[in-house]
């Protein structure tokens, strides 16, 4: 099976070990590349990530030491995307043919309810008890764009608003993921690592 694996995780600043975090989780999953064809799959990667990450920040004494993941899995095979998430990096299908933008994850943040608030998380791995891991399988159409980033490059961009559009039309326009960084980066809403993967169906 074709391995198109991408992710995102985005260390928990403010807590020791976030670096850390962020690694355990890569490593983890470039370790399961063969097995991740289900959600149930992706789901049980990322508990084990869950499971390592709390077992090291134990080891260390950091306390909050952690990570948001974002995790996709291409199956070009199935057109079909399978993806699994926890914290508030997005994942966001931009449909080719339509104006459109589909939500492939579920944010652990408050910024659907409140846009204002750009820094409360309520979930993410490492932390706290038994984590809720968000999955979902979609299908997609050749043309589409993939695209995966932290918090730190859609908060910036969409600012106090909620008008995905915005992030559809940048990248459409500039197609590359650099470009998105150095949009975010000089917009300077919110002081925040900015990391972004944009992947051509």
């Amino acid at each position: 099976m074709t391995n198109f694996v991408f992710t995102v995780a985005d260390g928990v600043g403010g807590y020791l070990g976030a670096k850390e975090a962020s690694e355990i989780a890569v490593q983890i999953i470039k370790d399961k590349l063969m097995i991740l064809d289900s959600e149930k799959a992706l789901e049980t990667c990322v508990f084990e990530i869950d499971r390592k990450i709390k077992e090291r920040a134990k080891e260390l004494h950091n306390l909050g030491m952690g990570t948001t993941l974002a995790l996709a899995k291409v199956l070009p095979e199935r057109k079909t995307i399978l993806t699994a998430n926890v914290g508030d990096s997005p994942i966001f299908l931009i449909k080719g043919g339509e104006d459109k933008v589909i939500l492939l994850y579920k944010d652990d943040s408050e910024r659907f309810e409140d846009p204002n608030n750009m820094w409360s998380i309520n979930q993410y791995l490492g932390f706290g008890g038994r984590v809720t891991i968000h999955t979902k399988s979609t299908d997609y159409d050749k043309e589409d764009i993939l695209l995966l980033c932290s918090d730190g490059i859609s908060d910036n961009i969409l600012g106090t608003t909620n008008d995905i559009s915005k992030l559809r039309d940048l990248v459409l326009k500039n197609k590359s993921a650099k470009a998105l960084v150095e949009i975010a980066m000089e917009t300077g809403l919110k002081s925040d690592d900015m990391s972004a993967v944009i992947v051509f169906l």
